[in-house]
């Protein structure tokens, strides 16, 4: 045997494990294993079910923002020390306040007095 043929034969071991190695992969990761690459359709199968009877079986995605959680959980919360916060509207109302202090706010209602009054007078 040649020099070149003794280097070649670990590599020929190594070939004809790497079958054997995949397998083994493919047995742990929960994959399709396809030595001879044939087109089987594997990805179709892999992706997940988009039907209308899957959807129903996880129900549907709500999106709920804090005040509705805050008004499903409140009942449950009476009895705690633990208080439900929401930043964003003690931030607004912070706003508000101090827009009114300058001025700035909304203006008063007007009393239903004072506009029969200027009715009348017209």
């Amino acid at each position: 045997m040649s020099s070149l043929q003794k280097a070649l034969k670990p590599a020929k071991e190594i070939k004809n494990t790497l079958p054997k190695l995949e397998k083994l992969r493919c047995t742990i990761f929960d994959k399709f294993y396809n030595p001879d690459n044939l087109r089987v359709g594997v990805e179709v199968w892999e992706k997940p079910l988009l039907g209308p009877s899957l959807r129903n079986y996880y129900g549907s995605r709500t999106n709920i923002n804090f005040s509705e959680f805050m008004t499903s959980f409140r009942k449950n919360l009476e009895g705690t020390d633990f208080k439900l916060q929401d930043q964003r509207e003690i931030d607004r109302l912070q706003y508000v306040e101090e827009r009114k202090r300058i001025g700035k706010g909304a203006p008063k209602k007007k009393n239903e007095k004072v506009e029969k009054k200027n009715k009348k007078k017209k």
